[in-house]
């Protein structure tokens, strides 16, 4: 299953990529580099059967840090 993916992920890099770069779509293919290698990454992980986290958790630890640093620094 994950040969089919890297097989597949080549194709769509071999398909888009001329095409970006010929037309000088600088962050486009950016764009396309980071969503394909960030759902290539999370395809193989699923499919290892690695756990993926929430990313509500990420979002809601962050928040808590931040405001941490809000009251200290206004010392409320």
């Amino acid at each position: 299953m994950i040969l089919v993916i890297i097989f597949i992920t080549i194709a769509a890099v071999i398909i888009e990529t001329p095409y970006l770069i010929r037309k000088n779509y600088k962050k486009e293919l950016l764009t396309f580099a980071v969503l394909l290698i960030v759902g290539d990454t999370l395809f193989i992980m699923k499919s290892l059967n690695k756990e993926i986290g929430n990313p509500f958790d990420y979002l809601s630890m962050f928040y808590k840090w931040f405001t941490n640093l809000l009251l200290k620094l206004f010392k409320f």
